[in-house]
């Protein structure tokens, strides 16, 4: 999703008998595993002798402001208010920093200067920015190009940062050749980029949320924070449980057309979950309304099915993948998942009388609520496997 589209994308967060009940929509994200906070961080917080207390010592701390022009909500219990309200100041900041360095809405940003870089020529960029990129490029690979950081052409073909167009096939064809692992090229070595063609650029929206939530829950992690709730936009983190046992965060997959109809409960503790839809914002040219989201292997806007969760130990993947299965659809994505037992994912299909139908891999099960509830999971289109 665009940093800005997750700004309008808001998730309702409701206090529910002490419990948050978060109702997502757009993209979420939450870390989870041995090492929830990507190969480099911290790995799953020991909660030996913690875990299971029904009251553990410490107060609830929250507050939130405004970063990549998105709304930054944190929850956390801290061994005193004080405390929590800097660990809270210390993770905003490290969102902000995100933002200096990743954001393509400013012409301030460290991925500014490769967007905006005459072509050919190669320009220095900053280390947290590389391999933030050479990730980045690694899950497009992954997803067969379903993820594709490098999009601004066609972002530029629909007009999407503006008023909305339909691009001619030739321009079509023109914004498809600007795009794609060639057409920005890296040297980690150098710590430098270059682009290739004159109308590519760079977008961030996919996963810059999720790199920028994954270096706020590693800092929170080594200040000791155990039990948190960090919604950014509508990508979430949790760590621990709201009431201290371990068990985790109840939060709900909304309707994939109604954003604050809960359709799915889960239970997430220390995972990254992230559910991108077509829905939430599209674009009207004339009589005709196309999805903001586009499939870059067509150039074409993804068709209105339904959403993508996705539950992933890394911030990061969740954005990334949840993306490449909005754009893949149910079938295609499904069949990706199911080889992949490091991302769980749950598909919300709206059929055509309005009925929702479900579908995950393995892995996601872990995260499904209530667990004696089982609904459809085999291949859309296909015949269905109930409780």
């Amino acid at each position: 999703m665009d940093e800005r589209d997750s700004g309008r994308c808001l998730e309702a967060i409701a206090m529910v008998s002490g419990v948050i009940l978060v109702t997502l929509t757009g993209v979420l994200a939450l870390g989870s595993g041995a090492n929830a906070f990507g190969t480099e961080g911290p790995g799953r917080p020991d909660r030996s002798g913690v875990g299971h207390d029904p009251a553990p010592p410490g107060v609830w701390v929250e507050g939130e402001s405004l970063v990549m022009d998105t709304r930054l909500f944190v929850r956390l219990r801290a061994p005193g208010r004080d405390a929590g309200l800097r660990w809270i100041h210390e993770a905003s900041g490290v969102a902000r920093q995100h933002e200096r360095i990743l954001s393509s809405w400013s012409n301030e940003s460290d991925l500014s200067r490769v967007n905006h870089a005459p072509v050919d020529r190669w320009v220095p960029m900053s280390y947290e920015l590389s391999n933030l990129l050479q990730e980045a490029e690694r899950w497009s690979v992954e997803t067969h190009g379903a993820f594709l950081p490098s999009v601004g052409a066609l972002v530029d073909a629909w007009d999407l940062r503006g008023s909305g167009r339909v691009p001619d096939p030739r321009e079509l064809e023109l914004a498809l050749r600007a795009m794609g692992p060639a057409a920005v090229e890296l040297d980690p070595r150098g710590l430098r980029a270059r682009r290739r063609s004159e109308s590519t650029w760079i977008d961030t929206g996919g996963f810059g949320k999720g790199a920028a939530l994954r270096a706020m829950t590693r800092t929170l992690v080594e200040r000791g924070v155990i039990d948190a709730l960090i919604d950014f936009g509508g990508q979430i983190v949790a760590l621990g449980s709201p009431t201290g046992d371990g068990r985790g965060w109840p939060v709900t997959v909304a309707h994939p057309d109604h954003r604050f109809q809960p359709a799915r409960p889960l239970l997430v503790s220390d995972v990254s979950v992230a559910t991108s839809g077509s829905s939430e914002r599209s674009l009207r040219v004339g009589q005709a309304s196309f999805s903001h989201v586009l499939d870059p292997r067509s150039g074409q806007p993804v068709a209105h099915w339904g959403s993508a969760t996705v539950a992933s130990r890394d911030p990061l993947v969740a954005d990334a993948v949840a993306t490449a299965m909005l754009v893949m659809g149910p079938v295609e994505g499904l069949q990706w998942a199911r080889r992949r037992a490091d991302v769980g994912v749950h598909f919300s299909v709206l059929e055509a009388d309005g009925v929702v139908r479900e579908f995950w891999n393995d892995t996601m099960e872990t995260w499904l609520e209530p667990r004696v509830e089982r609904v459809a999971r085999s291949t859309p289109g296909g015949a269905s496997r109930g409780p």
